[in-house]
């Protein structure tokens, strides 16, 4: 259950670095959009790990 809770948390937390970023990108801020859009890949990367381990091993 608590790795459900940290999976959730992972998503919710790249969901709001897109919405940050498209609100950089129109507010007139490529550069901030840019980098917001580097930490919204690193924050699925961490959500795809902890998927990852949370589910069983398969050996």
């Amino acid at each position: 259950m608590e790795a459900d809770t940290d999976i959730n948390e992972a998503e919710r937390m790249a969901l709001i670095i897109g919405e940050l970023a498209d609100r950089a990108r129109a507010a007139g801020f490529p550069v901030i959009a840019h980098l917001l859009d580097m930490a919204q890949m690193e924050a699925r990367d961490n959500a795809i790990r902890e998927m990852d381990a949370a589910l069983p091993s398969l050996n």
